[in-house]
């Protein structure tokens, strides 16, 4: 550390040293003596020296601050590359949020379409359904009336051949009735028992036509 008088200038250890001695000899009565050149050097030897320690520690402590600082930024630099990287994968990731968002608002409406496409579908397979229904009802009594027609139309017939039958028979008995004498038609014979029955068959035919 460096002094200085009241004058503002350096004062060096060697002079305070030499004023020291010079107040001591005035003190004593011991006259002056001239002055010491070689404890002048050693003192300015050693106020070099120390000046020179103190400039080392100096640039140690600079080295260490230096090293320090290094440090420090290396560790800011980390840091930094770090956040760096988080605030690219934040970004990345609320990017694909937004693209997540995106799609999920399209699904939906494609939902929507698709539940709307599919009641569209019902209310048509309804339709048909009940379209279908109608045709076969429609189906079902033509086929009914068919039936019934088909079966009346057999009746018909099934009574126009026992018609047909009756005529036949009534006309076969007439001829024989015309060929049989009425005198052998007696209620004893067998000829006039046989003509009672065919003319019995007759009329009971007749009656149920």
């Amino acid at each position: 550390i460096r002094t200085y008088d009241v004058a503002g200038n350096e004062r060096k250890p060697g002079d305070r040293l030499s004023r020291l001695r010079a107040s001591l000899r005035q003190s004593f009565g011991w006259p002056l003596s001239k002055p010491d050149f070689r404890m002048e050097a050693f003192a300015a030897r050693q106020g070099e020296a120390r000046a020179l320690l103190k400039l080392r520690e100096t640039r140690m402590d600079v080295l260490r601050v230096q090293s320090r600082c290094q440090t420090l930024q290396r560790h800011i630099d980390r840091l930094e590359a770090i956040n760096s990287f988080r605030m690219s994968e934040l970004e990345d990731a609320v990017a694909n949020d937004r693209e997540l968002r995106q799609e999920i608002r399209n699904l939906q409406t494609r939902i929507f379409q698709l539940e709307a496409e599919h009641r569209e579908f019902k209310v048509g397979q309804r339709i048909k359904e009940m379209e279908l229904m109608s045709k076969l009802a429609e189906s079902n009594m033509r086929l009914s009336h068919a039936e019934m027609s088909n079966q009346q139309a057999i009746v018909w017939s099934q009574l126009n051949k026992a018609n047909e039958a009756a005529a036949e028979l009534l006309t076969s008995t007439h001829s024989q009735s015309s060929l049989i004498s009425p005198c052998m038609l007696t209620m004893d014979s067998p000829l006039a028992s046989q003509y009672t029955m065919a003319s019995s068959g007759n009329n009971s035919n007749s009656s149920s036509n």
